[in-house]
């Protein structure tokens, strides 16, 4: 296992078990994940798939990328070692796998005869949604020719929630206005991508691009979520954490980056991102060592959609105490900076500043967007009638 080009520990594997061993103890190393920073010798193991951090690198099972990198090795449910091994140059931050044994010799994991596959796919991008890491050429984007290289993220349509591209570009763009760190962004259609499968979006239909904040002109910077930083496996990031406790470690981490975090908690009620579990919160590492927070990401107002488990407007985790968005007021912030503590004026200044300034830009994001009907009827009716936006709005 390496960090860049620097070897930091061994990732094993026997009969379907495996075990990872963090070897890079010197005292000037760089940052490999935090975990390993507050308890480098001991041994992580996992049955049936790899260490809960290494699996968050992985796309979960059940989405299209994973379904695309199974195809590609002939297999339907790849072993989470077989896929890191095969996805090793191209892993979301710096993290690299260089495997020192063929695996081919493993017959679990040696490769099948491949699917139909019409373009190599050789990148990893966590989570769930259909997602391709692409390449700005001309006037569009291109998956190149070996899979991987990728420096833009460019998510497609979700047959299920209709015209999320352009909700998240929003949501965005909303965030950007109101000082929240956001990356280059674009909405573009399927006419300007190229390389992708066949039939995976139609040439009128927009896609939602975003500049890969853990790549750069330099190199690559590295990155872990905080489903890596609490060593959570990815089928419980909506467990085992609160607001409050990620506002914690953000205060011993990068204290300097807590306004930012209060700033993103309050538009995310504002939005109805109810959706900003552990693997929508990242820390990168511009320097190798300090931890700072990563730009904003996966804005979406899922509350506008008419599916349950949104109806109820329940934010991933307690906002201290609360979880009904609709409900969330000073208090909530209030309380999560004594937990946290931090300064409570300068954590109130902030949530007041930031939705004053979500309900001034509104009309500028609706009127300057196509955006769909239920979108802006749902946003408007959201900010009559939520309790924040009455206490500060």
């Amino acid at each position: 296992m390496f960090l860049a080009d620097r070897r930091v520990g061994t990732l094993g594997y026997s009969d379907g078990n495996t075990w990872f061993d963090y070897e890079d103890l010197a005292l000037d190393h760089p940052v490999f994940g935090q975990a390993f920073e507050g308890d480098p010798t001991r041994r992580r193991t996992a049955s049936g798939s790899v260490p809960e951090w290494f699996a968050n690198l992985l796309p979960e099972p059940g989405s299209g990328l994973r379904s695309l990198i199974g195809q590609e090795l002939g297999r339907t449910n790849p072993h989470d070692f077989h896929l890191l091994s095969f996805l090793g140059q191209d892993l979301p931050g710096a993290v690299r796998v260089v495997p020192d044994s063929d695996l081919g010799d493993i017959p679990e994991l040696a490769d099948k005869t491949p699917g139909d596959v019409s373009q190599p796919v050789r990148f990893s991008l966590a989570g769930v949604q259909a997602k391709f890491s692409m390449r700005w050429e001309g006037k569009g984007l291109v998956l190149p020719m070996s899979g991987q290289g990728g420096d833009w993220i460019v998510k497609l349509p979700d047959r299920r929630f209709p015209a999320v591209p352009i909700n998240e570009y929003a949501m965005l763009t909303w965030g950007k206005l109101c000082g929240i760190d956001v990356p280059d962004i674009a909405l573009l259609s399927g006419a300007e991508l190229h390389g992708l499968p066949d039939g995976l979006i139609g040439s009128d239909e927009l896609a939602f691009a975003v500049r890969r904040f853990d790549r750069s002109a330099a190199g690559r910077i590295h990155q872990e979520d905080f489903a890596q930083v609490r060593e959570t496996a990815p089928d419980l990031k909506y467990e085992r954490a609160s607001y409050s406790g990620i506002a914690r470690i953000l205060t011993q981490l990068c204290p300097e980056d807590l306004d930012e975090y209060v700033r993103r908690l309050a538009a995310m009620v504002v939005m109805g991102n109810l959706d900003a579990h552990l693997k929508n919160w990242t820390l990168r590492y511009p320097d190798g060592r300090q931890a700072r927070l990563s730009p904003a990401y996966d804005l979406v107002s899922v509350a506008a959609y008419p599916e349950p488990e949104f109806r109820k407007d329940e934010l991933a985790f307690r906002l201290n105490g609360g979880r009904i968005a609709r409900n969330i007021t000073s208090k909530s912030f209030r309380e999560l900076a004594e937990h946290a503590e931090v300064d409570t004026g300068s954590v109130l200044e902030t949530v007041a500043g930031t939705v004053t300034a979500l309900v001034g830009h509104w009309p500028d994001v609706k009127d300057s967007h196509a955006l769909p009907e239920f979108l802006v009827e749902h946003m408007d009716e959201r900010l009559r009638n939520l309790a924040l936006v009455k206490e500060f709005g």
